[in-house]
């Protein structure tokens, strides 16, 4: 980061990755410049990365240009978590689609591509809408069968679901949500946060050293 570059507002390898992307009709992003290289090398090229910062309101506005579909993929230490739940939270803002590529196994996408890079094309062919992924990790991590377990997870899936900016979609999961939890709809729209966008939604995690983007 210097003043001549601004890592926050360029995204990497996208000048190579734009006609793939429109082509994938997505993009996959990825946290680091090896993770591109290896995915590229591994023949999918729909891939860019956001230089090991969170994702920003200027990156999100140069990739709307070609796709309005995002797989994430970060890495699993503290950092690649704090990048995907800062990203998260702005492009579910922004209206983005989301997906979730769940890494079968190395602490990110380039070690995994290095042991067999076909897990890794199976991996983005197999990724997950991201509310959907949400909901299956805090049914996973909580008794819902009690009213602590059904307190704790709509705090974590409410402050997501306010973040998304399409009233339809926010409604499809606030319903989603009161059939998982078997609370009824209007005591749960009572409960979303109002969307101030000025705190961070708090994210279902796992109680491995996984990030909750990856498994």
């Amino acid at each position: 980061q210097t003043p001549i570059y601004n890592k926050g507002s360029l995204v990497y390898n996208l000048h190579r990755a734009k006609q793939p992307i429109k082509a994938a009709k997505a993009v996959i992003l990825v946290e680091g410049y090896m993770d591109v290289i290896a995915s590229w090398s591994a023949g999918v090229q729909n891939v860019a990365a956001t230089s090991g910062t969170a994702l920003t309101l200027d990156q999100l506005k140069l990739l709307r240009r070609y796709t309005d579909t995002l797989l994430l993929a970060f890495d699993a230490d503290l950092a690649g978590q704090t990048a995907a739940a800062r990203g998260i939270d702005l492009a579910l803002s922004a209206d983005f689609n989301l997906r979730v590529i769940r890494v079968p196994y190395g602490k990110d996408p380039d070690e995994c591509i290095r042991y067999n890079s076909a897990d890794w094309s199976a991996a983005v062919a197999s990724a997950q809408p991201i509310m959907e992924y949400f909901l299956s990790q805090v049914a996973a991590s909580h008794d819902l069968s009690t009213a602590v377990g059904k307190k704790a997870a709509a705090k974590i899936l409410l402050g997501v679901i306010s973040k998304i900016g399409d009233g339809v979609e926010r409604a499809h999961w606030l319903s989603k949500l009161a059939d998982l939890l078997q609370v009824p709809e209007n005591v749960l729209r009572e409960a979303l946060p109002r969307r101030t966008g000025s705190v961070p939604a708090q994210h279902p995690t796992t109680p491995t050293s996984s990030s909750p983007l990856q498994a």
